[in-house]
């Protein structure tokens, strides 16, 4: 819901932002997969809402989050099926930029 709020929301969207990535980043600091659901609602959602999606993500730490497989291919998908101008392809480039690349990660994601 605070996610949706943040991308939807009428109101100035300065404020309304760092709202939701105050929170949002509150949130996956202690629940990080509900950076899962987050782009899997992406994925459904209509084109228009992207560029606030875009701005939002820009603003997250995702240090935490260990992107599924599925994750991986959904973000994949965005970077084979759309043009790299895409607001759609930029996201799946932000996402992927923010993740945690450090030796760490690896061996947690090899536990799963």
């Amino acid at each position: 819901d605070i996610y949706h709020i943040g991308v939807t929301s009428t109101v100035e969207k300065q404020s309304t932002d760092l709202a939701c990535k105050n929170c949002l980043s509150a949130i996956i600091d202690h629940c990080p997969g509900v950076v899962s659901v987050i782009i899997n609602n992406i994925d459904k959602q209509t084109l228009k809402d992207l560029p606030n999606n875009l701005r939002i993500f820009r603003g997250l730490s995702l240090l935490s989050w260990l992107p599924s497989d599925d994750d991986f291919k959904l973000l994949t998908t965005w970077l084979q099926t759309t043009p790299v101008t895409s607001l759609t392809n930029q996201l799946s480039r932000v996402i992927i930029k923010g993740l945690n690349w450090g030796s760490e990660a690896t061996r947690q994601y090899k536990r799963r």
